[in-house]
């Protein structure tokens, strides 16, 4: 309520205000000389109001909803879109222009692109995986493409991409003997695939056991 006024502020507070008002003027109808006309005119005018402030309220609670669903959906396309690109970045039967004309080309191409260095794996009872490397001096925005393949198995299979140093694979079986190899790509550029270390095995490059 401003100083030296009786009408509140706010929007709540007002239609609260106005609904008493409207119901005083009913009562007290006579002894202020309304007749019906006029108090009609008052209580259409509080119907009114409040038809539209529950309009706004409906469409600030729909616009929240219509933000948060753009959001989601920003999201599960990015996640998507970046899914599919990395596949093909890291794939060299696919022409720069064809990644050009796509418009997946990182931006950032400052310096070489290098083989990640120092891979280690450990494997955890929970079934997770858990990947750790050195970017090996690779710039912002480089990608780094997982890729994994059972012992048992001449395929290797794509696991996942990022630009961090780090990565968990999850629903793995403990205790299975698997390998892993990362690519590093950029701007279109792939600095071929590091060593691949594994993990559970008796032999190779890493021999690591469950951890808790």
């Amino acid at each position: 309520m401003s100083q030296g006024d009786y009408l509140p502020d706010g929007e709540t507070e007002f239609a609260a205000w106005f609904e008493n008002f409207t119901t005083q003027c009913e009562v007290y109808e006579n002894e202020l000389g309304l007749d019906s006309a006029t108090y009609g005119t008052i209580a259409l005018s509080n119907q009114t109001f409040d038809a539209k402030l529950a309009a706004s309220v409906t469409a600030k609670e729909v616009s929240k909803g219509a933000t948060a669903d753009k959001n989601n959906a920003r999201k599960a396309s990015t996640q998507l879109i970046r899914s599919y690109a990395n596949q093909w970045k890291a794939n060299p039967a696919i022409s720069d222009k064809i990644l050009g004309d796509l418009g997946i080309v990182s931006s950032t191409s400052a310096g070489p692109v290098t083989k990640v260095t120092g891979l280690a794996i450990t494997g955890c009872s929970d079934g997770n995986n858990v990947l750790k490397w050195n970017k090996n001096g690779n710039a912002p925005g480089t990608n780094f493409i997982i890729e994994s393949r059972l012992n048992s198995s001449n395929t290797w299979a794509f696991v996942a991409a990022t630009t961090k140093s780090s990565y968990v694979h999850i629903d793995q079986i403990p205790g299975e003997f698997t390998w892993y190899r990362i690519l590093s790509t950029r701007a279109g550029k792939n600095s071929g695939y590091c060593a691949q270390v594994s993990v559970y095995s008796d032999s190779g490059d890493s021999e690591l056991k469950i951890a808790a």
